[in-house]
């Protein structure tokens, strides 16, 4: 989705979170969750924290396609559009 951002801060900002978003899946999917012996949190709490997380940035994606439709009558534009000065 950043690369259909029209809005270099926003498509900025969506392509940070999609990394964040990909790094804690796949830090979740290694076993990020797992539990320590003197952890006393235990592994589905980590795991809903975790999943918790993740669904927050997505939910921050969707904000910046929103803003990002709102702000663009024509709605969101892939990023290699060529914009003219005049």
């Amino acid at each position: 989705m950043p690369d259909q951002i029209l809005d270099p801060f926003h498509r900025a900002l969506a392509g940070l979170i999609s990394e964040e978003i990909e790094k804690r899946e796949k830090d979740l999917a290694h076993g990020s969750a797992s539990r320590v012996t003197e952890d006393v949190v235990s592994v589905a709490e980590k795991y809903a924290a975790a999943v918790s997380y993740i669904s927050a940035l997505e939910a921050v994606l969707e904000l910046c396609h929103s803003i990002e439709t709102n702000q663009n009558s024509l709605g969101p534009r892939p990023a290699q559009v060529k914009m003219v000065q005049r």
